[in-house]
């Protein structure tokens, strides 16, 4: 889910980025997290900085079904803007906030 959140200046858009991950079996990691970015990327962050042509900084929520791999994912993230191969997409405005609902007292339905 994207969401824009207003300006910051004449060139700069702020937005919020909710990520969702639907599978109780899969133990998030890095690489899943870059291809999420880069389908956040693609689909819906280089339309709106083309067509507006502000740049875009944005701030990141990941809630998954399934473990996190915090270290290497929270990694992937910093990594993700260190390349600078995004045009528009300005460094984000705070670390990845993550949520796992692994260890929810429902998640033992799913896993039988």
């Amino acid at each position: 889910m994207l969401a824009p959140q207003g300006f910051v200046s004449k060139s700069l858009m702020e937005a919020e980025v909710h990520s969702f991950v639907e599978n109780h079996n899969l133990v998030l990691q890095g690489d899943h997290l870059t291809a999420i970015l880069r389908r956040v990327y693609t689909l819906g962050l280089r339309p709106i900085i083309r067509a507006t042509r502000y740049d875009i900084r944005i701030r990141m929520s990941l809630h998954s079904l399934g473990p996190i791999q915090r270290r290497v994912v929270d990694q992937a993230y910093t990594d993700y803007y260190a390349g600078g191969n995004h045009p528009g997409l300005m460094p984000p405005v705070q670390g990845l906030e993550m949520q796992s609902y692994a260890t929810a007292p429902w998640t033992a339905v799913f896993r039988g």
